[in-house]
């Protein structure tokens, strides 16, 4: 995945593969220079510029729809802002509350979900609550008690 900064602000857009990158690359220059991955790997930092200043030049929805003409597969980079409020996550279902030292927060399911397995529930721990029992349980001189006893 490459991001890329686009003219219509700080979204970003993506290509994931080296065959979308070459396809992108050809449909900005109109020829086939790079038909080896090796030679698109080689010239990479020229196809990045060339990218870099063609897509500074478009807002993210004309890269995409110029994109998804040419067959280049092609993704949106939400912000944590953006995937927070993303209708589709609220549509489906996905959000759940758990609850914290501070009180209810909204966390995602988890993004497999198969017949017969259980989302886990239960509180968030603290920052740092289960660090000395995991500690004590992989070796007692990773403790951070026996790591005071050593100082």
């Amino acid at each position: 995945m490459c991001p890329r900064p686009v003219g219509s602000g700080p979204a970003r857009t993506a290509v994931p593969s080296p065959e979308g990158d070459h396809r992108q690359y050809l449909c900005l220059r109109g020829r086939w220079p790079l038909g080896r991955n090796a030679d698109r790997v080689r010239h990479r930092a020229d196809l990045d510029s060339i990218l870099a200043a063609w897509c500074a030049r478009r807002t993210l929805d004309e890269i995409q729809r110029l994109a998804d003409e040419a067959g280049i597969g092609n993704a949106r980079l939400n912000s944590v802002t953006q995937l927070a409020e993303h209708e589709q996550l609220a549509a489906r279902g996905r959000w759940r509350s758990v609850a914290s030292s501070v009180g209810d927060v909204p966390a995602l399911r988890p993004p497999a979900v198969a017949i017969g397995w259980k989302v886990r529930d239960g509180r968030l721990p603290d920052l740092g609550e289960h660090t000395e029992a995991i500690r004590a349980e992989v070796g007692g001189r990773h403790s951070i008690a026996a790591q005071r006893q050593e100082a």
